[in-house]
């Protein structure tokens, strides 16, 4: 991940807005999941909604392939954290 950034020289500002974009939109996918509240009503709403097999085979797929980003940006966020530990 490190290596796509070396690789991009758009300059000091295309750098700091794409920090400032890509850092707005992760409070924003955090803040979302935050307030979601997960009760047996709201889970229980799900479940309704998918009255077809397909229809939550699709949505698990999508939530799935979110866990998986999350899962990236955190691993990339701990590298991260540990470098500055170091120095």
């Amino acid at each position: 991940m490190i290596a796509d950034r070396k690789k991009k020289d758009v300059g000091y500002d295309g750098y700091f807005r794409n920090c400032t974009r890509v850092c707005g939109e992760l409070n924003k996918i955090v803040e979302n999941i935050d307030r979601f509240e997960v009760t047996e009503s709201r889970i229980n709403a799900i479940i309704e909604n998918f009255n077809g097999a397909s229809n939550a085979g699709d949505t698990i797929k999508y939530v799935e392939k979110g866990r998986d980003k999350l899962t990236v940006i955190i691993a990339e966020l701990r590298k991260a954290e540990k470098r500055a530990k170091e120095s």
